[in-house]
């Protein structure tokens, strides 16, 4: 049986989209005739002094062990958080603005952007040089942000000889894949190391993969990967709550899960919310409550307080647990998806709406990716004009208004390949074809 070693920072609990990503692949890739070893860290919470206070996660003292666990069907090796010296130093050498200038330049000349991350960076390759030998490992998949695990990957191909993958939840930077990015002396500066420590990285991988075809082709022009995979995020089935009946047959949900970028502009969706109230009687409009859910962007918040009235609407301004957001969708009539101005990304709260089987509006569009994931799927309607998107809304709300839950026309054998299991399937076809290539002898003939 093929033996994995999947290197990620980022992993449950940490409630971020690429802990989920890494955690599927852990999850699904026995099932496919895998041993999947998870290299990552002790994401431990902080218990909340008082009720809503932000999460935070433990720093470990110098000396704690790593935690290993035996997960169903994968095994979990978890290294301590531990701001070493180095890492001390840096941090305060950052918060002067003349030395923070130099340090980050200095950092990213050698293959080093996330500075927060250096001293997992440090603990995982002292990990690596001291069991990878014993563990006999076929492949490592290193999958980011940060980029460091690519750097980590390279290193073990070298070390023991065996294929690399590079997973990329997102581009080393999102702003290459803008055609109207024009970056200025000092980013065209940290952009060059980037790409070249990149190009360094990936041309000694196997397989380049990413979560969706524009964002593989552009990461293989740039890095020289020898071949790319599209393997999207997805959602986790047994995590969604696809049964209509969940709906909530007394208030109209209209909601936003998750972060609003600043260069994202809610401005059509509040236009549209605007003139499809409008629409409405007074009586009905109190039927109606737009969520929004995890915005943490101050300015953007108080955009939207200051353009809908406070009985339209509810802002949360914390992230929240997962499961919290998925009984938030489950609940929901309509889920609203912006463009991301990230041409080719997939959003991790977009697989989950899709797991959720429930109407999609998206606006603006991207006119990319995920507007014709919601056309070929018929899941709802992306669009650039608030008036259609205003109708779109009457006429979902006219049919929650007879039946307790809109109408939902969206194809079953699409949406099943949104999952992760099904992505991860994707994946694992190729490892296995991979594999099959270096002739190892863990395959069957």
């Amino acid at each position: 049986m093929p033996h994995v070693l999947l290197v990620s920072y980022h992993f449950p609990p940490l409630n971020v989209v690429s802990s989920f990503r890494a955690e599927a692949f852990a999850r699904y890739l026995p099932a496919h005739g895998f041993r999947v070893t998870v290299l990552t860290l002790r994401w431990e919470l902080v218990p909340a002094a008082r009720p809503g206070e932000g999460v935070s996660y433990v720093w470990h003292p110098p000396g704690t062990p790593p935690l290993v666990e035996e997960q169903d069907g994968y095994r979990v090796i978890r290294l301590p958080r531990t701001r070493d010296l180095r890492q001390r130093l840096l941090d305060n050498t950052l918060r002067v603005p003349f030395l923070r200038s130099f340090a980050v330049l200095m950092a990213h000349a050698t293959g080093r952007f996330q500075l927060s991350f250096l001293y997992a960076h440090r603990a995982m390759r002292a990990h690596l040089r001291k069991h990878a030998h014993q563990e006999q490992f076929d492949l490592v998949l290193a999958t980011m942000t940060p980029d460091e695990h690519l750097a980590l990957g390279a290193w073990l191909h070298k070390r023991l000889g065996i294929p690399f993958v590079g997973d990329h939840r997102d581009a080393y930077d999102n702003r290459i894949m803008s055609p109207s990015f024009r970056p200025d002396l000092p980013t065209r500066i940290i952009l060059f190391l980037k790409r070249w420590w990149h190009r360094h990285w990936m041309r000694q991988s196997a397989l380049l993969t990413s979560v969706s075809a524009p964002m593989v082709e552009t990461l293989v022009k740039a890095t020289g990967a020898p071949r790319g995979l599209e393997v999207r995020n997805g959602y986790f089935p047994e995590r969604m709550h696809p049964d209509p009946s969940r709906i909530d047959a007394h208030q109209f949900l209209i909601t936003y899960g998750g972060r609003i970028y600043p260069d994202q502009d809610p401005a059509v969706f509040l236009d549209a919310i605007e003139r499809f109230m409008e629409l409405l009687t007074p009586g009905e409009r109190i039927k109606v409550k737009v969520l929004f859910q995890g915005i943490q962007d101050e300015e953007h918040a108080r955009r939207i307080e200051a353009r809908l009235p406070a009985e339209w609407r509810e802002v949360q301004r914390k992230r929240i647990p997962h499961s919290e957001m998925v009984d938030r969708l489950a609940a929901s009539s309509i889920l609203v998806v912006m463009d991301l101005k990230t041409p080719g990304a997939f959003t991790g709260k977009f697989m989950d709406y899709m797991g959720c089987h429930r109407n999609i509006l998206m606006v603006p569009s991207d006119h990319g990716v995920i507007a014709d994931l919601i056309r070929t799927s018929g899941t709802g309607l992306a669009t650039d004009d608030a008036d259609a998107a205003a109708r779109f809304l009457l006429e979902r709300f006219r049919e929650w208004q007879r039946d307790g839950r809109p109408v939902f026309q969206g194809a079953p054998g699409i949406i099943e390949q949104c999952s992760r299991p099904a992505q991860v399937a994707i994946l694992a076809k190729a490892l296995r074809s991979l594999l099959r290539a270096e002739g190892d002898p863990t395959l069957p003939s």
